[in-house]
């Protein structure tokens, strides 16, 4: 038997869960290998994810883990138990460490002689669009949402530290995404414990994008888009939020 975890940082790197441990505990260590697939191996950081990482792909760094005694050893100096030495900490160690068993692919990536990106298909170039001149639009993401600068001075979850990132990055975007956030401020306050931001998010594009002034930003994105699909270009959007992908649809 083997494991195969996609977007394993969600879950992985973490102590608290009830389900990780009983994973850890009774799945993990007895499977024949573990594999887990993700774009962000420590979201927070090597020194603060990599224990609960590791765990997750062997087990503890004692003869009830996968772990060999060399690497055991090692990783529990590094990072076990959360009582390691940040003097000690070498995110380079780390990496060295753990350089064996982690699979990266790259264009020059191999698979038994073969390549794993084709050499036919070139890496298309990469196009930057600016955005129009707007400086208010800046200004007003710094005051809107106030970003703590040292994580260890909060008690916010990795959800929560995302939601404010977004917040700052999508206010950008004024003020459709200001309706957004009013929008899911006013369902909590009416005491909705589970708000269907995905349906506020539609709602309010649809009934703001052509009624609002734009941003900057959102100027550019707009024009982008439309003149895409003026030379009836196809296109692809890729997006770790479904903000951008919403407001694509509807423009």
């Amino acid at each position: 038997m083997s494991t195969w975890s996609d977007e394993a940082h969600q879950f992985g790197r973490g102590f608290e869960s009830a389900q990780i441990q009983i994973l850890r505990k009774s799945v993990f260590v007895r499977s024949h290998f573990n594999v887990i697939i993700t774009g962000t191996l420590f979201p927070l950081g090597s020194e603060t994810d990599a224990n609960g990482v590791l765990q997750t792909i062997g087990g503890r760094y004692d003869n009830t883990g996968k772990w060999s005694r060399e690497l055991a050893r090692s990783f529990l100096r590094l990072v076990g138990g959360g009582k390691h030495d940040p003097k000690i900490f070498q995110t380079l160690a780390l990496h060295i460490f753990m350089a064996p068993f982690t699979l990266r692919r790259t264009s020059s990536s191999t698979w038994f002689g073969e390549w794993v990106i084709q050499r036919v298909w070139s890496r298309p170039e990469p196009e930057i669009i600016l955005p129009f001149p707007d400086d208010e639009t800046s200004d007003l993401a710094k005051q809107f949402v106030r970003v703590p600068r040292n994580k260890d001075k909060t008690d916010l979850s990795l959800n929560e530290i995302m939601e404010r990132a977004d917040m700052q990055k999508f206010i950008a975007w004024a003020p459709l995404y200001r309706g957004i956030v009013g929008c899911i401020e006013a369902e909590k306050k009416m005491g909705k414990t589970t708000v269907n931001r995905i349906a506020i998010m539609e709602q309010v594009v649809a009934t703001m994008l052509n009624k609002t002034s734009f941003s900057g930003r959102l100027r550019c994105f707009v024009s982008f888009v439309k003149a895409l699909c003026a030379k009836g270009q196809r296109f692809i959007v890729v997006a770790d939020r479904l903000f951008p992908l919403i407001l694509t649809y509807y423009v």
